[in-house]
């Protein structure tokens, strides 16, 4: 557990959702990710002190309200969603090295 909470410092007026946010261990760090104009934004951050140390960045990866984060034994991160036609795709994210 984080001794305090993190404050992102979003200095745009672009409207930002962080009601739902996502996080889980990516090798030895955390992954972030919150939705912001309807596209996931992703972040890396020092899982002892919480300090962002990549990111934030914008990705076209899909996910919905409903999915968790998953840490994958060997330190990815993923997360699988399902389309309206019923498709589902998993995206996965590897840690830096």
């Amino acid at each position: 557990m984080l001794p305090e909470a993190v404050d992102l410092d979003f200095e745009d007026d672009n409207p930002v959702y962080l009601y739902r946010a996502y996080h889980a261990k990516l090798g030895d760090d955390l992954l972030l990710g919150w939705k912001s104009h309807d596209q996931l934004v992703l972040a890396v951050a020092d899982s002892e002190t919480g300090v962002i140390e990549h990111g934030p960045f914008t990705t076209d990866a899909p996910i919905d309200h409903f999915v968790e984060f998953v840490s994958f034994p060997n330190g990815d991160v993923g997360w699988a969603n399902s389309a309206p036609s019923g498709s589902v795709t998993l995206t996965r994210v590897s840690p830096c090295e």
